[in-house]
This record gives structure tokens, C-alpha cells and sequence, in this order.
């Protein structure tokens, strides 16, 4: 399977394409017209899907293999923007069904490509003459040629001695160098400034290196620098991975800073996230909602609170078009709640006959509620795990499983709780990952666990089971689930 990928290594880094050449006809109407020539199937389908929302969600058309064609009508008010189409596809009559991904840009003209499904993996579509696509590919191999000779003088002007003649020497080298980069970047983008692609060249200038300065403050002129290459007012800038990349590896700055010390590090994020949202508050609703957004996905995925907690103001800003609005505000009151040492509420599940009860509790000393969704994958191993653990470690058992589905589908749930048979009581939320347990809870993503001690006080919010084992058993119990899940 191939997702064409668009590597960015920041700032003293290229470009690695893998489109090739490009088409372009005449516009169908209210469409843009994709053709996409076959070869080595016997039948495909395809879906041409969207960006949006940190992430391709928005299905946009579907086509069926027609001869050795595909005809892909994708709706004018849905481009530009960057399309990932997905493949489904058997190689003959006797074979299975697989899948491929291939991500193209599509601008305002009708594009034809032709493709092997088999060899994505390996091999990128082939382009006729389509603008976008070809004006990427030739910035991409101009860029990669111009920035070696920056990672030549940057790699000198980093091992060499600063009072040394030749030190100064590189470092006059390096600053020419990044100078004629970001002036063909410029130049590149003024005569491209029509296409969609153009949007998203300024994100790859280099910011010039500040030498007199240690590492860790250079990191942090580059990342406060950089910023000033975004234009927050275009609204196209979310339509395409690139921004996401690029965001990624900006935010990847206050970590080398933090230097492995979490505290600091979260601290950093933080600033650096306030930084980015003052920017962006003052560009378009739509850029503004949706770094709102990624720095939610970011902060939630850290556990750092106090990124959560700067949010607020800004996702309520009504300029802000941010679509995590209410998970940000129902997370900042769950944290009032549900913190270590606070008292858990108390949850009221549906059992197998849809009659509704408390939570029961037993006398053992911890009670593990795991939250969990019957089509999550990570939620399936977690439970497979502690199933595995209870079963080989049962003497050592110093917790009670209570496993709870968010499943918005009462019939789902029982469904799969029939069919895994837990050696323990599993019960089903009421309402789902909308419900009233997931929202005392505060809970937004799943798997979540939270252990509970004496009168539901909690005890821990573990991100892991490692970390769980750890904090009821010490290093030994994690060794032992370690080598359970090897």
C-alpha cells in the first residue's frame, strides 16, 4: 500500500516527493474530472477522500472500474486541495481483494494518471502535464539540490572552531546560502502564486542561524522566527498535509529544548503553543480553529494539562472556527473532577438485559475501570492483555476489572461482550461515548483507565498498562507483563 508521502526534515532538511508528471482537460461541469488509467487489475474501486480535520475524513466521490478506466468526478467547491484515493482492487479471478493509497493534489484542472494498484508500494502514479502536481514535484527537486549545500555548511559551521578563520569563513557560507534559498523560495512562489501548491512553499524557508548563540537559545529564535513564514490568514493552508507536517516538526522544537526534562518540556509546549495561537487568532476563523484543533489532538495525547487549560479562551474566542470547542471545555471540567485523590462518581451501566445498575464493587483493595469502544484496536488488545494477566497471574491480583463500553450501539456492545467472554463483569455505558458516564468521566478518546481504591478514590489515571503494573507492583510486575506481551 502507498500514502505518497511528503517528508519534511525541518529546517536543515529537503523535500521527498514521490509524485511524478501530470494531465490536465477541460473542466465537467460543476466537477473536476479525474481520470485514472489501470493496468495489472482486473476490477478496482476507488474513493477520492478529503483532508480536513488533521486528517482525511471527507469521502468526496467514489468510481467503479469501467474497461481499464476510472472516472472520478470530484465536486468543484471540495478543491483545491490535497486527495487521498483509496483503492480497492483484485489482481485476477482467483485473487483477494487488497488495498492501496495515493495522495495527489488537485487544483482547478481535470487531471488523467495512469497506475499500477499492485505497485504503489514501490512506485508512485504517473502524471501528464497537470500543473499542480508538476510544479510540486520540480520545487521539490530544486529545493533538495539547494538545501545540501546548507546541510554541508551547517554541518562545518557545527564541528569546526569559532575563532578559527575557516569557522567564520563557513558561517559567511551558510548565511549565503540560506539567503539564496529562501529568495528562490520567494521568487518560485510569486511565479506559481496561481496554483494551489504555492500556498505551502514559505513554510519551507530556513530560518538563518543565530551562531553566537548556544544550541538550546538558537532553537528557540528558530521557533519563534519561523512563525513569521506563515500566512494565517489563508484559509487554504488546511486543506493539505503539508501544514500538519510542517506544524509536527515546528513543534518538535521546544522537546529538543526540554532536553528529556518532561517538566520543562510540557512547560515549553505550552509557551509555544500560546505563541502559535496568538498568531493565529489574528489570521483566518478557519487556520485559527484549526491549530485550535491540532493543539488540542497534541495536548490530549501528552496528558499536558496546562496546554488543555490555555485553550479555553482561545476556543471560545468567537472568531474561532475550532471543531474541538466542547471536548476542550468538557475536559477542563473533568479535570476539576477527575484528578488523583478525587472521588470518583458514581456510574450507573446497562447489564446484558438492558436493565440499569451501579457499578458494583467488591472487597478487593483497587477497581480498574476500563473504557472502551468494541471497534477500537488498541481497546482490544488492552483487554486481551489484562484477560491474559488475571489468568497467569491470578494469585497476584490486587484489582478488580471493570470493563465499561462506550459503544453507542447497545446491540454492538453485548455482541462483542458475548463473543470475548471477560472473567469479569463488562457492562455497557448508557448513551455511549455521549453518555453521562463519559461525560462525568470527561472522557473523549478510548481506551481510558482509571484505578479506584477505598470509596472511589483514585488512586491513578494510567496511560499504560506498564504504567499500571508498575504502580501496583513495582518494577517486577512490569517485568512479568513485559515478558507477557513479547
Amino acid at each position: 500500500m502507498l500514502k505518497n508521502k511528503i517528508k519534511l526534515i525541518f529546517l536543515c532538511s529537503f523535500l521527498i516527493i514521490s509524485l511524478n508528471s501530470v494531465a490536465q482537460t477541460k473542466i465537467l461541469g460543476g466537477n473536476v474530472k479525474l481520470v485514472i488509467k489501470l493496468k495489472g487489475v482486473i476490477q478496482a474501486n476507488v474513493t477520492a477522500v478529503g483532508y480536513q480535520k488533521l486528517g482525511f475524513t471527507e469521502a468526496l466521490a467514489s468510481a467503479t472500474q469501467e474497461g481499464d478506466s476510472l472516472l472520478v468526478l470530484i465536486p468543484r467547491d471540495k478543491v483545491p486541495a490535497e486527495i487521498k484515493l483509496e483503492f480497492l482492487f483484485v489482481e485476477n479471478l482467483e485473487a483477494e481483494e487488497k488495498t492501496a493509497n495515493a495522495n495527489i493534489f488537485v487544483g482547478n484542472d481535470n487531471i488523467e494518471l495512469f497506475l499500477n494498484p499492485l505497485e504503489l508500494d514501490r512506485k508512485a502514479p504517473l502524471f501528464i502535464t497537470d500543473v499542480e502536481n508538476i510544479c510540486f514535484e520540480n520545487f521539490a527537486k530544486q529545493y533538495s539540490a539547494l538545501n545540501k549545500t546548507i546541510q554541508l555548511s551547517y554541518a562545518v559551521c557545527s564541528e569546526y572552531d569559532k575563532k578559527s578563520k575557516f569557522y567564520k569563513q563557513s558561517v559567511k557560507e551558510y548565511n549565503y546560502q540560506v539567503e539564496n534559498l529562501n529568495n528562490w523560495i520567494d521568487g518560485y512562489t510569486d511565479k506559481n502564486e496561481h496554483l494551489f501548491i504555492s500556498h505551502f512553499f514559505k513554510l519551507q524557508k530556513v530560518i538563518p542561524m543565530k551562531w553566537n548563540l548556544n544550541v538550546v537559545d538558537r532553537l528557540g529564535d528558530i521557533s519563534t522566527k519561523t512563525l513569521n513564514n506563515v500566512d494565517f490568514s489563508d484559509s487554504l493552508l488546511v486543506r493539505s498535509t503539508i501544514t500538519q507536517i510542517w506544524l509536527d516538526e515546528w513543534f518538535k522544537l521546544p522537546v529538543y529544548r526540554g532536553r528529556n526534562d518532561k517538566e520543562k518540556t510540557d512547560s515549553l509546549l505550552v509557551a509555544a503553543g500560546k505563541l502559535l495561537c496568538e498568531k493565529a487568532s489574528k489570521g483566518h476563523p478557519n487556520v485559527y480553529g484549526w491549530v485550535v484543533d491540532y493543539l488540542f489532538f497534541n495536548y490530549e495525547s501528552n496528558s499536558n494539562n496546562d496546554g488543555i487549560a490555555i485553550l479555553k479562551t482561545y476556543a471560545n474566542d468567537p472568531n474561532c472556527l475550532s471543531t474541538r470547542k466542547s471536548e476542550i471545555n468538557r475536559r477542563l471540567e473533568s479535570l476539576k473532577r477527575i484528578k488523583i485523590g478525587g472521588e470518583a462518581p458514581i456510574s450507573q451501566v446497562e447489564n446484558e438485559e438492558a436493565i440499569i445498575e451501579n457499578l458494583s464493587m467488591d472487597n478487593n483493595q483497587f477497581h480498574l475501570l476500563v473504557f472502551y469502544d468494541s471497534t477500537c484496536d488498541h481497546c482490544e488488545h488492552v483487554l486481551y492483555q489484562l484477560k491474559k494477566w488475571q489468568e497467569l497471574y491470578s494469585e497476584k491480583d490486587l484489582f478488580t476489572v471493570h470493563s465499561i463500553s462506550l459503544d453507542n450501539s447497545f446491540v454492538d456492545w453485548k455482541s462483542y461482550s458475548e463473543k470475548h467472554d471477560f472473567n469479569w463483569e463488562d457492562k455497557h455505558a448508557p448513551g455511549g461515548i455521549n453518555g453521562k458516564i463519559a461525560k462525568d468521566f470527561g472522557l473523549l478518546a478510548t481506551p481510558s483507565l482509571v484505578l479506584l481504591g477505598e470509596n472511589r478514590q483514585i488512586e491513578l489515571i494510567p496511560k499504560s498498562l506498564d504504567e499500571l503494573l508498575i504502580f501496583l507492583y513495582g518494577e517486577e510486575g512490569a517485568l512479568e507483563y513485559r515478558h507477557l506481551t513479547n
